[in-house]
């Protein structure tokens, strides 16, 4: 099965932050976390249940990057990314609330 992936506005500025934060570190980390990302999303086209069951309820979970996890949502043939998450932070947010 196909999939169209989504990013949530949350999640797309996660991206950027996290991209940024690593390119004021270093472009080769940058970049390898842009790879880490896409070959996730890869992964997800093709097997979007291949997360584990999340925290929050009808969410999903899957590494993507050794300090990132997406957050999504599976709904028929659409995943809506709608976190990045630092792992190094704690996870869920006690006031959560995931919505684009």
């Amino acid at each position: 099965m196909c999939v169209t992936i989504l990013w949530s506005t949350l999640a797309h500025r996660d991206r950027v932050m996290a991209r940024t934060g690593l390119l004021n570190f270093s472009a080769r980390a940058a970049i390898a976390f842009e790879k880490s990302v896409a070959r996730t999303l890869n992964m997800l086209r093709t097997f979007p249940a291949i997360g584990r069951l999340g925290h929050i309820p009808n969410t999903r979970e899957l590494v993507s990057h050794k300090r990132y996890r997406l957050i999504y949502r599976l709904k028929e043939r659409e995943v809506t990314i709608i976190k990045l998450h630092n792992v190094s932070r704690p996870w869920p947010p006690k006031n959560h609330y995931l919505h684009d």
